[in-house]
């Protein structure tokens, strides 16, 4: 019986301890917690897509590393949603209007800065991998 106390104890510290360090890591990056957990999520899911294609990856001289770098950025994607939408949040008054429906971002946000992004990590680390060999 005792055995079955100590897990759930330390079940519990362990979520209490990875809760305070997401909020935490959200209240450093100026995100909220839900956006916090999103970030994590994917970089934690990233890495473990990485770490299972290089344990079971057959072709060893292929290399991925510029995608691995590409899904970590698009990782961050959601935190640079909230950060768009803060940086356009002090619109001038007269720009105001009750009628307005498109919520305007900062450019960082839209889909073509993005995709620009994750272009630019991909070719650009295998232009910087066939520079290097």
């Amino acid at each position: 019986m005792r055995n079955r106390n100590d897990q759930d104890l330390l079940f519990f510290i362990l979520v209490v301890g990875l809760s305070l360090l997401t909020y935490k890591f959200s209240t450093w990056i100026n995100v909220d917690w839900e956006t916090g957990v999103e970030v994590i999520g994917k970089m934690f899911l990233v890495s473990l897509i990485w770490v299972g294609w290089k344990k079971l990856n057959p072709y060893h001289g292929y290399v991925l590393w510029p995608i691995a770098v590409a899904g970590l950025l698009w990782a961050w994607f959601p935190a640079l949603d909230v950060w768009a939408y803060q940086e356009s949040n002090f619109l001038p008054f007269e720009d105001y209007s009750y009628q307005q429906t498109e919520v305007k971002i900062a450019w960082f946000g839209q889909w073509y800065s993005k995709a620009l992004i994750l272009f630019t990590a991909i070719f650009g680390g295998y232009y910087i991998d066939d520079k290097v060999k």
